[in-house]
């Protein structure tokens, strides 16, 4: 008889953290693609905003900028490792 009432409530408590856990992935998943959702758009809203800084400016100043920007990147390209890196590598 007490095994009766006592089994149901077993399975009761059993199954109602794994329903919580199922909850709390979808929370986390829909949390997830919501930050996704929001980077993409911080992103877009940046890139727009790179896209009309660039329109306001003269054309000899978009060149002089479009210059700068690849000699920024070829002298990146050429720089070498970190000194602090060089002396902590893992062998």
């Amino acid at each position: 008889m007490r095994i009766a009432l006592i089994l149901p409530l077993f399975f009761m408590v059993l199954h109602a953290p794994a329903q919580e856990k199922i909850n709390n992935k979808k929370r986390m998943k829909q949390a997830e693609k919501q930050e996704i959702k929001e980077a993409r758009r911080q992103k877009k809203e940046e890139e727009n905003l790179r896209k009309q800084h660039l329109k306001i400016q003269s054309k000899a100043t978009q060149k002089r900028m479009k210059k700068s920007r690849k000699k920024a990147k070829k002298n990146r390209e050429v720089k070498g490792e970190p000194f602090y890196k060089k002396w902590f590598r893992k062998y």
